[in-house]
């Protein structure tokens, strides 16, 4: 046999075995690979970009885990013009352009709503943190 054969035979050979491996995981691999994403932290202070429509907007948005989710924006340098704050029972939104503010309770919003949502569940969305949504409401 020449080189050439042999090299075809074991390219061959190669792409095989290559091609014969199995690519599933299991659902608990996947959690456990995505879960070690996520922050892990007490209190998290950072600075965020927030797209709204043809506009970015900077913000700030402070959190303390399972207490609140504070958000304040900020178009221009250090001028605030909207502020947002989530604790367990309320919900306040401050506007400051039109010198208005808002005030709903947690279960005011879900009852409007069909879904169940707490300031955990908020801050697992934002930190990239395994969540699952309750059947019925508390």
């Amino acid at each position: 046999m020449s080189s050439k054969t042999i090299m075809a035979f074991l390219c061959l050979l190669l792409a095989f075995f290559a091609s014969c491996s199995s690519s599933k995981t299991s659902v608990s691999e996947d959690i456990k690979g995505k879960s070690s994403v996520a922050l892990d932290y007490n209190t998290l202070s950072a600075k965020v970009v927030v797209s709204v429509g043809n506009f970015d907007l900077n913000a700030s948005l402070r959190m303390k885990r399972d207490s609140f989710i504070f958000l304040s924006l900020q178009p221009f340098a250090g001028v605030e013009v909207a502020r947002l704050c989530v604790t367990d029972k309320d919900v306040f939104i401050i506007d400051r352009i039109n010198k208005r503010y808002s005030q709903t309770s947690m279960k005011d919003l879900m009852d409007s709503s069909s879904v169940y949502v707490s300031v955990g569940i908020l801050q697992s969305i934002l930190t990239n943190r395994l969540f699952l949504l309750k059947e019925g409401r508390e």
